[in-house]
């Protein structure tokens, strides 16, 4: 199930995507969501499954699967196999199970002692690691390993973003009470079958990261009121050094392009500022628009730095 302010995922294309809506209305499915390749569609209803007689779609099997307290659920980024995030029920304490398809085959599941409000399942974008918030750090599974061993992370402090690397076994997680924060780099393959600290950056005023679509650098940037609005920090993660902040950029939305050399920043407000800059902090373009932010907003989107 996805959350309320879970919006359904970018790879359904605007026509299949409005078919879908309107099938659905019919049936009164809460939330859907779509698998990879746009092969298998689990939908998600209270207080039982919709009814699946339909000439379009059909169910896999004889019924639909009946869980009960279904928290969330997310699809692997390359294969059909669904993370589903269940509550705790009496002697049962929370659970995540994985089933693969088209045979609802549980692949593994995982007890919890205890998780977040708004936990969140994060899959890494080859699909080769999922890691679930829990009460107190993640909780990591290991999907491509035989018989896909789990880890568990502590984070004492409350924790504010995670950020896989992208096509990588690295992520970074930020962490602790603002306004100074601390992120710390994480390994899955450093020290075999376990979750290896790389290096801690304490009294850090950022509370979101963004990795380049290359890996290795990552902007960290403050993006909340009480922090240093548009203050960008790069990091080379491979040498675990510090590139110098870029000083000067007023920002609540960071974005890097496909070749991984160029970051834009957006301010919207009552105007819009746009900068580009490259990795080595040179600004090559600083725009300031007028109008209502949504208009700038769409003009950012429109132009190909993405």
């Amino acid at each position: 199930m996805f959350p309320a302010d879970k919006r359904v995922p970018s790879r359904c294309q605007s026509c299949f995507l409005s078919f879908f809506f309107f099938f659905f209305l019919s049936l009164k499915v809460e939330e859907f969501d779509i698998s990879p390749g746009e092969k298998y569609l689990v939908t998600y209803s209270k207080p039982k499954p919709s009814d699946p007689n339909t000439k379009k779609f059909n169910p896999l099997g004889n019924a639909p699967l009946l869980l009960d307290d279904v928290i969330d659920i997310s699809w692997s980024p390359t294969q059909a196999v669904l993370a589903i995030l269940l509550k705790a029920s009496g002697k049962q304490p929370f659970k995540v199970v994985l089933l693969q398809f088209p045979n609802n085959v549980k692949l593994a599941e995982k007890d919890l002692t205890a998780i977040l409000g708004d936990c969140k399942m994060h899959w890494q974008s080859n699909g080769e690691y999922l890691a679930v918030n829990t009460y107190g750090g993640f909780e990591f599974f290991r999907i491509k390993e035989e018989g896909i061993p789990t880890d568990s992370l502590k984070v004492d402090k409350k924790t504010l973003a995670f950020a896989w690397e992208p096509s990588g076994h690295r992520f970074a997680v930020i962490y602790g009470d603002e306004p100074t924060l601390s992120v710390s780099f994480y390994s899955m393959k450093k020290t075999p079958g376990k979750v290896t600290e790389l290096t801690i950056l304490s009294n850090r005023q950022a509370d979101a990261p963004f990795w380049s679509p290359k890996g290795n650098l990552i902007v960290l940037a403050g993006l909340k009121e009480g922090l240093k609005e548009g203050n960008l920090e790069f990091f080379d993660v491979d040498q675990l050094a510090q590139i110098s902040p870029v000083a000067n950029v007023v920002a609540n939305q960071v974005a890097w392009n496909q070749s991984g050399k160029y970051v834009a920043t957006v301010f919207t407000h009552k105007r819009s500022l746009i900068v580009i800059v490259t990795v080595n902090q040179m600004t090559l373009v600083r725009v300031l628009l007028s109008g209502p932010p949504m208009e700038s907003v769409f003009l950012f989107i429109s132009v190909n730095f993405l």
